[in-house]
């Protein structure tokens, strides 16, 4: 029988308050919806960290993973505690989605060649689908909270990870209903229009994939 209380893991010593905070979050999402078995891993710190060969997605504080098949929601709390509470939990609401929709290696697959633009659309087509979950299940404060967020630590719009970092940012608009500043002229515009696209899919954004693939492939 699966359990919506997910499995903590301390590998060090971290502020309760982190743990409370987190913990508290993510069980909220798991009374909407259970995921089954999931592990939420606390560090210390960053250096504590270790990914292996596998490149992680790496969020100020959290990241998501589920290499093994085995969701882990992983927080480093030497960057978390610098995050207000309220952005604090809206990312670990952020993540918990992540183990309901994408549980499993087989969101981490990408066809050989291009890994950057397959990375960049499957990230952003995940982020996509949790912030879309978020809207439908009364979460849209926590949606505010990561808009506001995107909004204020958004960078240029020449480099690859910065337009990476913008499609994202544009994941929380569509899932809004609200119209972003294009502060990133073209290229904006260009990722919103798929993007908007991609949340009408069916049966889900992740089924149409490949159109935001073609959108990086000209961008990037």
């Amino acid at each position: 029988m699966a359990t919506c209380n997910p499995t903590i893991v301390v590998y060090e010593p971290v502020p309760d308050e982190i743990v409370e905070d987190v913990v508290e979050s993510v069980r909220r999402v798991y009374e909407v919806e259970c995921p089954g078995y999931v592990e939420i891993v606390f560090h210390a710190s960053r250096g504590s960290i270790d990914g292996g060969d596998v490149k992680v997605e790496y969020e100020p504080g959290f990241y998501y993973e589920a290499f093994e098949d085995v969701p882990r929601i992983h927080v480093v709390a030497e960057d978390v505690m610098l995050l207000p509470k309220t952005v604090r939990r809206a990312m670990a609401v952020h993540e918990a989605v992540h183990s309901i929709l994408h549980p499993s290696r087989e969101y981490y697959l990408a066809p050989v060649g291009d890994l950057l633009v397959y990375h960049a659309a499957y990230t952003t087509v995940k982020d996509l689908e949790v912030h879309l979950w978020m809207a439908r299940h009364g979460f849209r404060p926590e949606l505010l909270e990561l808009r506001s967020y995107w909004d204020s630590v958004a960078g240029g719009c020449g480099l690859a990870e910065e337009v990476i970092d913008e499609a994202r940012r544009l994941t929380v608009y569509v899932a809004l209903g609200a119209e972003p500043d294009e502060r990133c002229g073209a290229i904006t515009r260009r990722l919103y229009t798929v993007l908007r696209r991609l949340a009408e899919c069916n049966p889900r954004p992740w089924a149409c994939r490949d159109k935001l693939v073609e959108a990086f492939k000209m961008l990037l």
